[in-house]
């Protein structure tokens, strides 16, 4: 049971840590959690179970300052929040300076990643919470934008000359590119020479 809490928490997986007592399926309360761990990791415990409460209550976030980490109220008619603590004034998107509501969030590729894996795993109650808290328009474009881009990376190649993405249609392994009109093999992805695009195959 020890072992099975450590992994559980170790992948942030709180909500799965069931009581220990045979033939009960409630959640673990902390009292027991805190018998079976160690500090460092009930610590770590602790911080997944706020972060999961906080998650559900739709204007609350924690200040990004890691020194801070304060509970901080979303502005009603904005994304902004003000911290009480530090008066850090940041947007509850990206976590970063406030911006102004007109100007789009500057969030790095990773931070998009973890917004889709997050609604990846949603259920349908979490995704509402999700439009909520980011916007519906902000969530459902972010989606549709790395699911576009991760079909191209599974569909399509660069064009060697131009860096054009590409699509292998019904036919041969010779592509032409409709930016550049030079061609590429699709196999290895090479550019082919146009006046004999077929010597490569011969070879």
């Amino acid at each position: 049971m020890k072992k099975y809490f450590e992994v559980l928490i170790n992948s942030g997986d709180v909500s799965q840590l069931l009581c220990p007592a045979e033939d009960c399926n409630s959640l673990a309360l902390p009292t027991q959690v805190k018998e079976l761990v160690e500090p460092i990791l009930y610590e770590k415990y602790e911080k997944f179970v706020l972060q999961r409460t906080l998650d559900q209550m739709i204007d609350v976030f924690i200040c990004p300052r890691k020194f801070c980490e304060n509970c901080v109220v979303k502005d009603e008619e904005t994304n902004m929040a003000q911290c009480d603590a530090c008066n850090f004034i940041f947007c509850v998107l990206c976590e970063k300076t406030w911006h102004g509501q007109q100007n789009k969030c500057s969030l790095r590729k990773g931070e998009y990643l973890k917004l889709y894996n997050q609604w990846k795993s949603a259920s349908e109650s979490e995704k509402e919470s999700m439009f909520r808290k980011f916007g519906k328009s902000f969530v459902l474009n972010t989606i549709n934008e790395i699911e576009s881009t991760k079909w191209l990376e599974e569909n399509s190649k660069p064009c060697p000359t131009c860096g054009a993405q590409l699509q292998l249609g019904y036919g041969c392994n010779k592509i032409t590119c409709s930016v550049c009109n030079n061609c590429m093999c699709w196999l290895c992805g090479k550019k082919i020479d146009k006046s004999d695009p077929y010597k490569t195959f011969y070879n």
